[in-house]
């Protein structure tokens, strides 16, 4: 990491350039539902260029996607989804899409310029940049009550946190890896796939 500040056009590229990238890494997430209560969690995640997806809770899937094709855990049982889909159950409270690729939190919303400069700041031992989302609109009538910090990765652009400001939803990227290919098979969902028990939406 350079002394000189990235500007928040160079920021935003960089998060443009993750998009390609084939990664591995967990999420772990906290979410305060009251003061006096907290959950906790992790996913693991393998992402792709092209909406590669797989998303495991305890070893077991909970999602995976090739392009147009999804499934996702409903009932106990991986069921065919439509890919625009984003609010899956098995998904929730911190939604893994919401940190990579052209869907990712920060690349599908409109995200005012921030008023101060990033600083730089640390995520699971890696480098990158902070800052916060002065507003965040989900849609033409959705914008966000909460506002946003998000820490994109210094080097590989990726999104390594996306928290609330008032600190009641967080997610950070742990143990991330960057590789040149994964096995389009790890995107598949196949029925002969097993080990589902115990796990529902």
């Amino acid at each position: 990491m350079g002394d000189s500040v990235p500007t928040w056009a160079d920021l935003v590229n960089r998060h443009e350039a993750s998009h390609d990238l084939f990664v591995s890494c967990s999420i772990e997430y906290s979410f305060r539902v009251r003061d006096d209560a907290e959950e906790t969690g992790t996913f693991a995640v393998w992402h792709g260029p092209q909406d590669r997806w797989r998303v495991e809770v305890a070893e077991q899937p909970v999602y995976v996607r090739t392009g147009d094709v999804a499934f996702a855990l409903k009932k106990g049982t991986m069921q065919r989804q439509e890919p625009t889909a984003r609010q899956f159950k098995v998904l929730q409270p911190v939604n893994p899409l919401s940190f990579f690729g052209p869907s990712s939190l920060l690349s599908r919303s409109g995200v005012l310029a921030p008023s101060v400069s990033a600083i730089a700041a640390e995520v699971g031992g890696r480098r990158g940049w902070s800052f916060v989302a002065d507003q965040l609109t989900l849609g033409a009538r959705n914008t966000l009550e909460d506002r946003l910090e998000f820490v994109i990765d210094d080097k590989t652009g990726l999104a390594l946190r996306i928290g609330s400001v008032n600190g009641r939803l967080s997610g950070e990227l742990r143990t991330v890896q960057v590789f040149e290919w994964l096995p389009d098979s790890l995107f598949e969902w196949s029925d002969e796939e097993a080990g589902l028990n115990g796990l529902d939406d």
